[in-house]
């Protein structure tokens, strides 16, 4: 009953070709290598279908669920019982968790990383640390929007760790750099705006980075500050720090070396590709004597995980003749798997993709997503005027920073309601837990917990029943089709019958390939582009 929408096909197509041909190099406009060797797993062990193409979307929702139980300990129980409810009954959660795009692989790899951050936080255990490295990588590898994350989470901590001083500077150089990028016009065929803005927020990064360093010197010398900087201290970075610098040096030169037409295919790509493997290996055997366990550790999974996703197992550039033109396919594919994907999608920021409105996701969260939207603004006007802590200010802020950075972005879809959607869906979470558990001290606050309680308690089978509806494409007219719901009988054979949503002789879509309007989800009477499906 659900075709495979346009960008499934493609990414399933794309997948069979690398499980029956092991053809495949990554393209940043279908984004990162791990959807597709994930997918051609599937197809290994469970065959070819459309159902097989999604299943490794449902392996990460079921993930997303599993993680949320963990949570416990630093959001409360309560607080994780109901987050495993609003993700299992959230529409968009629902759906993107059944569907063949990246969104559900870079949530779970981004919440797999969170939840074992928190997690070393308190015990130091070098294990934490390792798995939430195979989360980060597994969202790195899968969309270049985990830069977005990267941002918003890394933004926050520059806050909690370096002087106001230094955050004011960071943040004025990264003010100018957007002042100056919408002051100077759109020229058809020209990048000068991002250009510009890039420059700025490279300055910004660049001083924090000092700054951080400078700051870790004297944390190491006089002892921890903060429970933060006690846990970057445990990483015992030191003892690999002539490694560390020789891995941002190793990038560095693959600039250079992918950049300047001079020195491709020169005895310098020969060196990279050498010292790259040499790096690996440096870094995994530091980690096997006990050097730097947790941090060492860590490096070496992304950095294993990374170059075998992105080299496709090192079959990148073999068909070349030559081994100068093998070593610079190689080195350019760990490049373009650190930089090309966001060098492309930086281009792509004007082109404005979906050419949404900049508010299109304050229209689709409360249309689709009330419970989490409506709990969520209430619990940072409750944490953030009357009763502040860490946790639902960290939650707020990487909510705020992603509806920030993700209503800038020129392209505005609907899956990527999920990347706000996670943190205000746990801060939410945590608003209703705190309720739950604790009972006011006066009338008026009881009154109110009741109140909130009992909303709470009527939106969420309305979200339920959202998450839960039969979607399927009617044909309204000849290649426009809406989406409407259905009701289906028990199975007889192959077949579902439909008792309710249709009459005789209507025509639906069984079979084909659709790209679903994105402005058209802001219109319950949402409708489609009818890109040859089969109607019966």
């Amino acid at each position: 009953l659900k075709p495979h929408h346009h960008d499934e096909s493609m990414h399933a197509f794309y997948s069979y070709k690398l499980f029956t041909e092991g053809d495949y190099e990554y393209n940043p406009m279908m984004h990162g290598p791990f959807q597709f060797h994930g997918n051609a797993l599937m197809y290994y062990f469970f065959g070819v279908s459309d159902a097989t193409s999604r299943y490794l979307a449902g392996v990460f929702g079921i993930l997303t669920v599993l993680l949320a139980m963990l949570l416990g300990p630093y959001i409360g129980r309560t607080a994780s019982l109901i987050a495993t409810l609003l993700i299992v009954i959230s529409p968009s959660f629902m759906f993107f968790d059944r569907f063949t795009r990246e969104d559900a692989y870079i949530l779970g790899g981004t919440f797999m990383m969170v939840t074992y951050l928190f997690m070393y936080y308190r015990s130091k255990k070098p294990l934490d640390l390792w798995l939430a490295s195979v989360g980060f990588t597994i969202g790195f590898c899968t969309k270049e929007s985990m830069f977005i994350t990267i941002a918003t989470l890394g933004t926050y901590f520059f806050i909690r760790m370096l002087p106001w001083i230094d955050v004011i500077i960071a943040g004025g150089l990264t003010g100018l750099g957007l002042v100056f990028q919408l002051a100077i016009p759109k020229t058809p065929g020209s990048n000068t705006r991002m250009v510009v803005l890039g420059l700025f927020l490279g300055t910004a990064f660049c001083y924090t980075i000092f700054r951080l360093a400078q700051r870790w010197l004297v944390n190491a010398k006089e002892g921890a500050e903060s429970p933060i900087w006690d846990a970057i201290l445990s990483l015992k970075i030191e003892n690999a720090k002539w490694e560390t610098l020789a891995l941002v040096s190793w990038f560095v030169l693959s600039i250079l070396a992918i950049k300047v037409p001079a020195l491709n295919m020169s005895f310098l790509t020969v060196l990279l590709g050498v010292a790259w493997i040499a790096l690996i290996l440096r870094f995994g055997w530091l980690w096997l004597n006990d050097r730097s366990t947790a941090y060492t550790g860590a490096v070496t999974l992304s950095l294993v995980l990374f170059t075998l996703l992105y080299t496709t197992f090192f079959t990148v550039g073999s068909g070349q003749a030559s081994f100068m033109s093998r070593m610079h396919g190689y080195v350019n594919a760990i490049y373009q798997g650190a930089f090309g994907g966001l060098e492309y999608w930086w281009d792509q920021h004007d082109v404005h993709r979906g050419d949404q409105p900049w508010y299109y996701y304050l229209v689709q969260l409360p249309a689709n997503e009330l419970v989490s939207f409506l709990f969520g603004i209430a619990a940072m006007v409750f944490y953030g005027v009357f009763r502040r802590k860490n946790m639902p200010l960290f939650l707020a802020y990487w909510f705020l920073g992603h509806m920030a950075l993700f209503s800038w972005a020129g392209e505005k879809m609907p899956w990527l309601i999920l990347h706000p959607l996670l943190p205000l869906l746990l801060l939410s979470a945590y608003f209703v837990g705190d309720l739950w558990d604790n009972v006011p001290a006066s009338s008026v606050g009881r009154m109110a917990r009741v109140g909130a309680l009992a909303v709470f308690g009527l939106l969420a089978p309305y979200s339920l029943h959202s998450a839960v509806g039969l979607p399927f494409y009617r044909e309204a007219d000849p290649g426009t089709f809406d989406l409407i719901e259905i009701a289906v009988g028990p199975r007889a054979g192959e077949f579902y019958p439909v008792v309710a949503g249709l009459k005789e002789g209507d025509r639906g879509a069984t079979a084909g390939a659709f790209l679903v309007d994105a402005e058209n989800r802001l219109n319950p009477a949402a409708s489609v582009q009818y890109i040859g499906a089969g109607g019966r």
